[in-house]
């Protein structure tokens, strides 16, 4: 929301409903507004709806939140997360507690008219964090719990190299719950390179493994016990077929008892073409079970598929940075066939150069977002990102909006990481002023479907009322749609070419 910085773009029915009236009624204003619509009516304006079906695009608009001691080169924005009204912010370079610690700053929306915003309210730090950690390299949450990756840490009570921090929060602030290590961790395994959380269940990606040979990968599975109060290591997974260089591990996602782990290294269809494996927990012998590898049906030589992974019940999206500007490609499981089955693949409708379309992925529900962090579209390597929904009329993953930084001359890298929740998605730009960095925070109901306002999922009466209204006034966003500082006629045609369900 750049042009009207934490506006939420929602209003409520014709008026407050604190103003102590019913909302219906006793408006002179709206009184007014119904006169100005009959009036509307009688010269034929529907006929120029019907003549404009769509005839402008609302752009997506965002809350730009920085770090309150923001310095230069401290990649804030590098990993983000997102739940409820809460959303993470990792600064992999921060240099608090030494060179590259790094950083995690809780952010939490504040809600109230006319305006919402997006607040830092605290700043994360390992408690014994220390130059290198990278802290905060890779970032999840789910309710009060969060996971953060510092690949770079060493221990000196512990084997190998990397660890991940649990925070909770404890109804007032976030506090380090818990630091995990690999159990047969080894130097440089870089075990906290990606993380990923689902309810009881955490898994953490050792990307430089060297089980199954140099840089082969591996991903350890934790699990809360609520006996013991603390995360148990439950299993290390390794690819069956795993071999040095697959990097199995890159990527991690979890949703309940499914697991999908990327290995952009993997040659099965060319030199570093890339894989990915979905494992699921068997209850009855208490193990995970790798039960699908996945590769891109197109699959060739340098395309890294498996750079990036995500999952929402029993759809997987994975990322292939480097096939061409970059595509990522939907699996969904069919219960038929007890397989995963290639749904789509997914390319930007401006693809040039190599945009890296695909470099970070997320899935929630029906609603994908792909990040393209050095996408030209915006500027040199500024960035971009792309918001995709299934048509179910269609069966059909459908491109609705490119998103963009801010203006900037170049190397924004917006997109590198992404991440969404319901409505909101988060994107990360940590090149931003000298990477510094920025991340940005979107709210879809407002920017998919401005018009509806009442947030219903469909166009229609409610919001025409609303819009009435409004009738006259600058309510500093929507339904003032063209932003010309007074909901006037124009604003009732975009609402009006917009009725019904939302896209």
């Amino acid at each position: 929301m750049a042009a009207a910085e934490g506006i939420r773009f929602r209003k409520t029915l014709a008026g407050t409903e604190d103003a102590g009236h019913n909302s219906r009624q006793g408006y002179p204003e709206m009184n007014h507004a119904l006169r100005s619509l009959t009036t509307i009516f009688a010269s034929g304006i529907f006929v120029l709806v019907a003549a404009n079906p769509s005839f402008s695009q609302t752009a997506c608009e965002a809350v730009r939140v920085t770090a309150s001691d923001s310095g230069v080169f401290e990649s804030f924005g590098f990993s983000v997360a997102v739940f409820g009204d809460t959303a993470l912010v990792g600064a992999e370079w921060d240099s608090e507690l030494g060179t590259q610690a790094g950083a995690v700053y809780v952010f939490r929306v504040r809600s109230g008219p006319p305006k919402s915003e997006w607040v830092e309210v605290q700043k994360l730090l390992a408690s014994d964090g220390a130059s290198d950690d990278v802290f905060g390299y890779a970032i999840a949450m789910e309710g009060e719990t969060a996971l953060i990756g510092a690949p770079g840490h060493v221990d000196a009570q512990a084997p190998g190299t990397g660890s991940a921090f649990v925070f909770r929060f404890n109804g007032s602030s976030w506090t380090e719950d818990e630091e995990l290590f690999a159990s047969d961790g080894m130097w440089q395994d870089g075990f906290g390179a990606s993380v990923s959380i689902s309810g009881d269940v955490a898994v953490i990606g050792a990307v430089l493994d060297d089980d199954k040979g140099p840089q082969s990968g591996s991903a350890y599975v934790f699990r809360f016990d609520p006996k013991m109060s603390r995360w148990i290591e439950e299993q290390k997974l390794l690819a069956s077929d795993g071999a040095a260089g697959d990097f199995f591990g890159t990527s991690v996602a979890v949703s309940g008892d499914l697991v999908v782990i990327g290995a952009n290294g993997d040659d099965d269809n060319g030199t570093v073409s890339g894989s990915a494996y979905v494992f699921r927990y068997d209850p009855l012998r208490r193990t995970w079970v790798e039960e699908q590898k996945l590769l891109a049906s197109d699959g060739a030589e340098g395309d890294e598929f498996g750079v990036s992974v995500s999952i929402s019940g029993e759809t997987v999206l994975i990322g292939a940075r480097l096939d061409g500007a970059g595509s990522a490609y939907v699996f969904r499981f069919d219960p038929q066939t007890v397989a995963w089955v290639q749904e789509q693949k997914l390319v930007a409708s401006d693809p040039t150069g190599a945009d890296q379309f695909g470099r970070a992925v997320a899935i929630d529900g029906d609603t994908a977002v792909i990040g393209a962090w050095v996408s030209d579209a915006g500027g040199i390597e500024s960035g971009a990102a792309y918001i995709f929904r299934f048509d179910p009329k269609s069966s059909q993953w459908v491109q609705q909006q490119q998103l963009l930084p801010e203006p900037n001359p170049w190397l924004n890298f917006f997109g590198r990481s992404v991440a969404i929740e319901g409505n909101t998605v988060v994107i990360g730009a940590h090149g931003e002023d000298h990477q510094a960095g920025a991340t940005y925070i979107y709210d879809l109901a407002a920017c998919l479907c401005p018009a509806d306002l009442d947030g219903d999922g469909n166009v229609g009466i409610l919001d025409l009322l609303s819009l009435l209204a409004a009738w006259g006034t600058d309510p500093g966003g929507p339904p003032d749609f063209d932003n010309d500082g007074a909901v006037g006629i124009l604003d009732l045609l975009e609402l009006l070419a917009n009725w019904g369900p939302c896209p």
